[in-house]
């Protein structure tokens, strides 16, 4: 096998003969057959490297890395192993059709779960990809563990390997091998004591474990002929945050870490306000929606005191965002509000195409988009936060891209990447603060 690579202009790899489309076999002797191979192999100071040209033709290439400076070499990364788990509360399965190809994909691969922190619940893992994640000591892993008991793990991933975390997780413990834990919880299958539990058996594996990050399950308008599952509400999260509140509270006196997280999206049901920064411990979990809106206050807060109390020419500009966002965004607009010729509109955008119960930004349609903004005054922009596209093609979710809705709603669009200091950036119309 061999892995395909783009190659930077003006970089260390253009120079010594290396162009995007060529195939790296080997380096330094050793195999190349993805991502983690190519991490491993390209740290040494001299690199004897075979490459297969577009044309077939084979050719070596020696580089000598220089102090501070990358090579200049990104790989396209090889076809995601796919997950063969039944979950109940599968996102993918509660998908309409006609949505853009990138989320049919169910990712369930060890690869990826290393290079890119992407949960994975170690059902599919043939006995040659563990001796590699042993060897090459894969560290940390991020593991969809879900619940820690045979019996209920196996009814909520349908996989008759689900009951065998624990078994793993020690195993990779035995190795040296950290990992950071995700719950997926969904009410009636593995809650109240059974979260317990799950709590307890992996706050056995620490230091080795680095959190538990539990966030709700989110409910679609599209799971005709899948599991029934109780969507949550007030009274459901404020019951898993007293009950987590205790195990937090455990933790924080005897290790001096909370170690168990929960989704921002249970404090929003509940009503309640967010923890404190200290709370979460560096902010391990934030893609996953875990202490998102504290961090994002982190930062803003840090930010804030370089901001205009004038900017010279009015600016106006909306910004769309989804239910949960709107609440913890609202104070943020509020201080942009007060400079001086900055008008920032921020309107939240009800989950009409996957149903009311999705509250997060991220899962906002263009469908959607323009449901709720025909016929409203934008401004100079339109604000769209990054999360609501696919990263490489800026493809919503819908399959619509930004000059579709431009077109649609007859303005002009600016992404906003993630961030407090982005958030501020794009309210002002600046590329830098």
């Amino acid at each position: 096998m061999s892995l395909v690579i783009q190659v930077e202009e003006e970089s260390i790899a253009k120079e010594a003969g290396l162009r995007s489309g060529d195939k790296i076999k080997s380096i330094n002797g050793q195999e190349i057959n993805d991502q983690i191979d190519f991490s491993f192999n390209t740290s040494d100071e001299f690199l004897d490297i075979e490459v297969e040209k577009e044309d077939g033709s084979i050719i070596y290439s020696s580089i000598q890395r220089i102090y501070n400076k990358t090579l200049g070499i990104s790989v396209i990364p090889p076809e995601i192993t796919q997950c063969d788990n039944a979950c109940v509360f599968c996102f993918i399965h509660q998908q309409p059709k006609s949505m853009r190809k990138s989320l049919y994909v169910m990712d369930d691969d060890y690869r990826y779960s290393f290079s890119d922190g992407n949960f994975i619940t170690l059902t599919n893992l043939k006995p040659n990809e563990w001796k590699r994640i042993y060897a090459l000591k894969l560290s940390p892993l991020y593991i969809s563990v879900h619940a820690t008991e045979p019996k209920v793990r196996e009814k909520l991933v349908k996989h008759k390997k689900a009951g065998e975390i624990l078994k793993k997780l020690k195993a990779l413990i035995k190795r040296n091998i950290s990992f950071h834990a995700q719950v997926v919880l969904c009410y009636g299958y593995n809650d109240k004591e059974h979260l317990d539990k799950t709590i307890e058996d992996l706050s056995k594996l620490r230091p080795y474990m680095g959190g538990i990050a539990i966030v709700p399950s989110g409910l679609t308008q599209f799971r005709k002929n899948l599991p029934y599952l109780r969507q949550w509400d007030k009274e459901m999260a404020i019951e898993t945050i007293e009950q987590v509140s205790k195990w937090q509270k455990h933790f924080q006196e005897k290790y001096g870490e909370t170690v168990v997280y929960l989704g921002d999206e249970f404090y929003y049901l509940a009503n309640k306000k967010i923890p404190s920064s200290n709370h979460y411990d560096g902010f391990k979990y934030t893609e996953d929606g875990v202490g998102t809106t504290r961090y994002f206050y982190h930062i803003f807060n840090k930010y804030k005191k370089k901001l205009p109390t004038k900017i010279d020419i009015k600016r106006e500009v909306t910004l769309v965002c989804g239910v949960i966002a709107e609440k913890y965004l609202r104070d943020a607009v509020d201080i942009m509000n007060e400079v001086e010729n900055l008008t920032v509109n921020l309107i939240a955008i009800e989950n009409n195409f996957y149903g009311k119960g999705i509250t997060v930004t991220g899962l906002i349609t263009a469908t959607d988009i323009m449901y709720y903004l025909k016929d409203k005054n934008i401004g100079d922009e339109l604000i769209i936060p990054a999360v609501m596209l696919k990263k490489e093609e800026q493809i919503f979710l819908d399959d619509y891209s930004i000059a579709d809705v431009e077109k649609a709603l007859k303005i002009k669009i600016r992404v906003s990447e993630m961030g407090a200091d982005n958030f501020i950036k794009s309210c002002l119309g600046v590329t830098s603060i």
